[in-house]
C-alpha cells in the first residue's frame, strides 16, 4: 500500500509534508549545498533522501540598502 503523502510525477517520488516515502514517518533536515540540493533522513527507518531545491527571488519585495558600499 502506497502512503498517502506520495505523489508520482514523471516516475519521481515527491516528498510532501516532510514525511518518509517508505514508512510515512517524520523526516529531518541534515544538510544542504544552499543552492541545488538538501539531504533529509527518516527518524524511523533511517532512509536518507537527497532532494532537489529551487531558489525563488521575489524582486517585487526588494528593498534597496543605501550606504552599504
Amino acid at each position: 500500500m502506497k502512503p498517502d503523502n506520495i505523489y508520482l510525477k514523471d516516475a519521481v517520488k515527491i516528498i510532501k509534508d516532510e514525511q518518509c516515502p517508505e514508512c510515512n514517518h517524520e523526516i529531518k533536515f541534515i544538510d544542504s549545498d544552499g543552492v541545488d540540493w538538501e539531504t533529509w533522513a527518516c527518524t524511523n527507518c533511517s532512509a536518507i533522501y537527497e532532494v532537489t531545491i529551487e531558489i525563488t527571488r521575489h524582486w517585487d519585495t526588494a528593498v534597496e540598502l543605501k550606504g552599504t558600499t
